[in-house]
């Protein structure tokens, strides 16, 4: 039987294999693999319907990461919750979830995570936007974009750019003018490939906005509205026919008139 959401939700956001959603009033809802505390009720286990995140917060937005859950409050306060092996949750965890350890041994290794949200201190706390891939990152009121879980401690990307949003992963943003700039790069190998520095992308192109996940990114352009693709390829993620690299965006390959 289909459990619902009281009063349903206005927005949801996508995990690695987990999904999050706010209702009307804020309260915050996951749903799928909860192994990492990602669901932020306190367990570590699967749920196939919506469960309410623990701590009757409510918050204005959700950023669904790779295994790992943020919410930005009404308060503009930061949560985090979920795996927290390379400091993506912006704190110590303060706690362990257990997984098999080396191939082929039976004992279970620990590793940081927190199971409920857990308020992220410091700067963290005047975010506009956030985003979450294998890493965090969040948007500052003067355009700034401060990441953790890219290197130890945070990290500001901006170098003196002015930001006005943030792709869905973190990895990468657009200014007002719409130019696009990447600083990180998600993996398939559960892993993130942080730079060092903010690169443009697009050579000058225009974006109206951007998305991105697992080392691949898309973008519709202000021009005239149609998609490019760069990044991994080895699936054929970035829809230009081919199952080569590419190291710029080039245009999405339109379907064949039936």
């Amino acid at each position: 039987m289909l459990a619902l959401v009281p009063d349903g939700l206005v927005s949801v956001t996508a995990g690695g294999s987990h999904d999050c959603g706010l209702t009307p009033a804020g309260e915050a809802y996951c749903w799928g693999d909860g192994a990492w505390g990602q669901l932020g009720g306190g367990d570590t286990v699967r749920h196939a319907a919506p469960t309410r995140v623990a701590g009757n917060l409510h918050f204005t937005s959700l950023a669904g990461g790779e295994r790992h859950t943020c919410g930005l409050t009404d308060a503009r306060k930061l949560f985090c919750w979920g795996l927290d092996d390379h400091r993506q949750l912006g704190m110590d965890a303060g706690g362990n979830c257990y997984v098999l350890g080396l191939v082929y041994s039976n004992y279970l290794s620990p590793i940081s995570c927190a199971l409920v949200p857990q308020p992220v201190p410091g700067a963290f706390s005047a975010f506009v936007a956030i985003a979450a891939g294998y890493g965090t990152c969040g948007l500052t009121e003067e355009g700034e974009v401060l990441c953790f879980g890219l290197s130890p401690g945070v990290v500001s990307v901006s170098h003196g750019i002015r930001f006005a949003s943030l792709s869905s992963d973190g990895n990468c943003g657009l200014t007002v003018d719409g130019l696009a700039y990447c600083w990180a790069q998600g993996s398939t190998t559960d892993e993130i490939r942080w730079f060092g520095t903010t690169l443009p992308v697009g050579n000058g192109q225009a974006f109206q906005s951007i998305s991105a996940n697992n080392g691949h990114q898309c973008g519709v352009l202000r021009q005239d509205g149609s998609v490019v693709c760069w990044g991994n390829n080895d699936l054929g993620q970035l829809g230009n026919g081919t199952t080569a690299f590419g190291p710029i965006p080039l245009p999405v390959k339109r379907p064949a008139n039936p």
